[in-house]
């Protein structure tokens, strides 16, 4: 039962502080994601990010508001600066999608034999 708390707890946290990055904190990007899971976010970020300008990443990469706008559109969000902001929901479809898109791209270089 203590262990499916601190699973619970960790999935929470991390929502919120994506929640609390969203409008451009400062945050390290290390605080919530190892680094394979970041190199899976550049991946995603590359094919999210559209060819105009409204719709690229505005954040830094190494900052955790790089990371909610990634999670953010994955997870529903349009990407516009004029739509609502993604709220925690849109956040916690976005991570459960993430989790499985970083579960695979930890495994691309593994060889079947």
């Amino acid at each position: 039962l203590l262990k499916l708390v601190a699973i619970a707890a960790k999935a929470a946290i991390i929502t919120i502080q994506l929640l609390q990055a969203r409008n451009g904190s400062q945050q390290s990007l290390h605080v919530a994601f190892n680094p394979s899971e970041i190199d899976a976010l550049t991946a995603l970020n590359q094919q999210l990010e559209a060819r105009n300008r409204r719709l690229k990443n505005p954040h830094p990469s190494d900052r955790l508001a790089w990371a909610a706008w990634i999670i953010g559109r994955i997870g529903g969000w349009d990407g516009y600066p004029s739509s609502k902001p993604p709220g925690p929901i849109t956040f916690k479809n976005g991570l459960d999608y993430f989790r499985a898109v970083a579960l695979g791209w930890s495994l691309r270089n593994v060889c079947m034999p």
